[in-house]
């Protein structure tokens, strides 16, 4: 059953805010319930911090993630909400559930 906040989502926001290739590697490294900073992101997937916060945005603006102010109250971590969060690497937004091959970071050459 999905979580009762699924059901405010928009299906082709999240959709299309989870399309980009970026996104899904944040979404691959965000899968397994890490809550990180977009510098923190960033760092992990060898992109710029600018890129990576913008993307970080639409999705955040989609509700594909969630954010929160980390320990240093001058960064924003972000997280996927546990209720979508049925096991790791399985996220279920109400209307799909995503199967993330990989839910650790990819390896960035």
């Amino acid at each position: 059953m999905p979580p009762p906040e699924a059901s405010l989502l928009k299906p082709l926001a999240v959709l299309q805010a989870i399309a980009h290739p970026l996104r899904w590697q944040i979404l691959q490294l965000l899968a397994s319930g890490k809550v990180m900073t977009g510098t923190e992101i960033a760092a992990a997937l060898g992109k710029y911090a600018d890129t990576v916060n913008k993307d970080l945005r639409v999705m955040r603006d989609a509700g594909a993630v969630a954010c929160a102010p980390a320990a240093d109250q001058r960064y924003v971590a972000y997280s996927i909400p546990a209720a979508y969060r049925k096991e790791i690497g399985q996220l279920d937004y109400g209307f799909c559930v995503l199967r993330i091959a990989s839910a650790s970071p990819p390896v960035v050459k």
